[in-house]
């Protein structure tokens, strides 16, 4: 095991016995993030190797400039990667005489983090793999001018395997300073769990029932959810339109390859009653005694339905109904389908003499004209003549009293239809004109309402227009932009959306959203917390303070005066000092590979224990702020 230098959570840490040369007996420096480590030199073929976790790899660091004694020990510092191969190495860094350093952010950094090998030896005792030196020994200076070379030696091809050559020095001490480490995290076997919340398994519904596949997924393992895919899109709408069982499949993978499979499975029933059509007789009809009237009628099942079972008339279907008697009669056809779903259609006529009663409508009346969705009661009545049999019926296309169709635009009819007790029909009918004053409807789903997006962002205009059913019709649509157009994402602050339509009659509409444009910013990164958490430091310590604006976004993002901390509570304003690191002009420095803005705030020790807020205004108008707890000392929890 590790041997701290400190207290448990230090970052310093000495070598364990005589640390070896080959990964198999490295000392395991993973349990912490380790800033320095202290070894020693039994002779001058001693070579050490250390086991180190990287959090970015170009944030990584090592040096024993000025930390050796003698102060004349030649050290030589190498870095491998997890599997053994060379990545870069360092013999004399300029102007240290004979400290080694392996630069930050240097061309030869390793691109991701992870596990990685630190070697230290003295001058002339170099690594081996089996195909020989996996460092050069002599190279030009041209190529390697601040003399930090790759593994492009003869045996670079191959992984660590020896050492070879023997130092001109013996025993001594050194002391590796480095940067950029992380604690180890060991590998993920745990599962990714899924939870379905609809559809519920085991349940039963309806042929054409409305259900929608919600599910999620979790990562229990912490390597992150990679991937989490239904057999029906969550928010989709599963296919019920068959009888039969339906399975929705969800598959959760996480990062490390772990996999999860859930299904719940509904079954789809036959719900729907058959329909009837029955033509003859029809609702209403006269006939005179004695005629031949052939029963017209007809039954069927819905579509993907169970089927048709019966359909059975008061007759057979094309046999003649019942005429013998005056007076109204009944027709009923039952059907039957093989779920046991069953429907009834019943119909009335009568048998007559041939006199027909006078009728009079008085609503609707002849050539009015009423809006659309207008509620007109029907008003007709229906008299026999003096001394007839007596009035029988009197029907109108929707009751008496009842609402008329003004459902859609256009010319209508309504007819009554009267019969007496002899049996003798009669008919009126009236025109009237239904029209649209009703503007259409607009409805936009691109810009939505509020939302707000990265500058340039590709955002194509969604929306349409709608007449009321029945209506004269959309007759135009427009919008800001067209219809799938690219909306204006390319200046910050808040933008309006229109869209304005007509319908055939000419009633107008408008409507209008607004959204907003602003920098892509999802938080400050890792040690930094975020509201509501508060991040706890030591007084007097630099915090690093890095964010991502999803790609460069200039030099310097910020606005004029920016960022500062305050007291929490207010008071106390100051601008926000940037901890030496060469002269830059930005207060942020942009990193490419990590698409990061990244500084170092210096703090003050006269802030132990007391609570500051760090504030940065974007140019985008956007204010982001962290909430810090400072302490005398280094907090456990970081």
């Amino acid at each position: 095991m590790l041997s701290l230098a400190l207290a448990p959570g230090a970052l310093a840490a000495d070598e364990v016995g005589d640390a070896g040369d080959l990964r198999v007996s490295a000392n395991d420096m993973g349990d912490s993030a380790v800033t320095r480590i202290d070894g020693s030199f039994s002779d001058a073929s001693d070579s050490d190797l250390y086991k180190i976790c990287l959090s970015t790899g170009a944030s990584f660091s090592a040096s024993t400039v000025g930390g050796t004694l003698p102060a004349s020990l030649d050290t030589q510092l190498f870095l491998f990667d997890e599997q053994g191969y060379g990545v870069y190495a360092n013999d004399d860094w300029p102007f240290s005489s004979h400290g080694s350093m392996l630069p930050a952010n240097h061309r030869f950094s390793p691109s991701t983090g992870g596990v990685y090998y630190l070697a230290v030896s003295q001058f002339n005792r170099d690594p081996q793999s089996s195909l020989g030196e996996i460092f050069p020994d002599t190279y030009s200076v041209f190529t390697y001018p601040d003399d930090v070379v790759d593994a492009s030696g003869f045996g670079a091809a191959e992984t660590l395997s020896s050492w070879d050559g023997r130092a001109p020095g013996s025993f001594g001490t050194y002391r590796v300073t480095l940067t950029g480490t992380a604690v180890c995290a060991p590998p993920d076997t745990t599962k990714p769990t899924v939870t379905i919340t609809s559809p519920v398994d085991g349940t039963h519904v309806a042929q054409g029932a409305d259900v929608t596949a919600s599910f999620s997924c979790a990562d229990e393992g912490g390597s992150g959810l990679a991937s989490c895919v239904g057999s029906t899109p969550n928010g989709g709408k599963l296919d019920t339109s068959k009888l039969g069982e339906v399975t929705l499949t969800v598959t959760a993978r996480d990062k490390a390859g772990n996999e999860t499979v859930a299904q719940s499975t509904i079954t789809v029933e036959d719900r729907t009653e058959p329909t009837v059509t029955l033509t003859t007789p029809a609702e209403g009809d006269v006939y005179e005694r004695g005629e031949q009237v052939a029963a017209d009628y007809s039954c069927a099942d819905e579509a993907n339905g169970s089927g048709l079972d019966t359909c059975v008339g008061d007759v057979a279907d094309g046999a003649n109904v019942d005429t013998s008697t005056l007076g109204e009669h009944s027709f009923t056809v039952t059907a039957t389908d093989k779920a046991g779903n069953h429907a009834s259609a019943v119909v009335h006529y009568t048998v007559v003499d041939v006199t027909p009663p006078e009728i009079a409508v008085a609503s609707p009346s002849q050539g009015a004209e009423y809006d659309l969705g207008q509620q007109v009661a029907a008003s007709y009545s229906c008299a026999d003549e003096d001394g007839g049999s007596g009035l029988a019926s009197c029907t109108g296309t929707v009751a008496d009293g009842a609402a008329v169709d003004t459902s859609s635009v256009g010319e209508k009819s309504f007819t009554v239809n009267a019969a007496d007790n002899a049996g003798n029909p009669a008919s009126k009918t009236v025109t009237y004109t239904v029209v649209d004053r009703a503007a259409p409807e607009i409805t936009i789903s691109s810009p939505a309402e509020g939302a707000v997006y990265g500058f340039g962002d590709h955002v194509l205009a969604d929306y349409s227009c709608a007449d009321q059913p029945g209506g004269s019709g959309v007759a135009t649509c427009t919008g800001t932009v067209a219809n799938g157009d690219p909306i204006d994402t390319w200046s910050f602050g808040t933008h309006t959306f229109e869209v304005h339509a007509t319908d055939g009659a000419g009633n107008p509409a408008t409507k209008t959203v607004t959204y907003s444009v602003a920098y892509d910013f999802d938080g400050f990164f890792w040690p930094v917390k975020n509201p509501p958490d508060v991040t706890k430091w030591k007084a007097g310590v630099p915090v690093p303070i890095r964010f991502s604006l999803n790609g460069f976004q200039g030099a310097r993002p910020e606005a004029d005066g920016y960022p500062r901390s305050m007291s929490c509570g207010g008071g106390d304003v100051q601008l926000v000092a940037r901890a030496a690191q060469g002269k830059k002009k930005s207060v942020f420095v942009y990193h490419k590979h990590s698409d990061q803005y990244v500084m170092l705030w210096k703090t003050a020790r006269k802030w132990a224990g007391t609570c500051r807020d760090f504030v940065l205004k974007l140019d985008d108008g956007s204010v982001h702020t962290a909430r810090f707890e400072f302490t005398k000392k280094r907090p456990r929890d970081r």
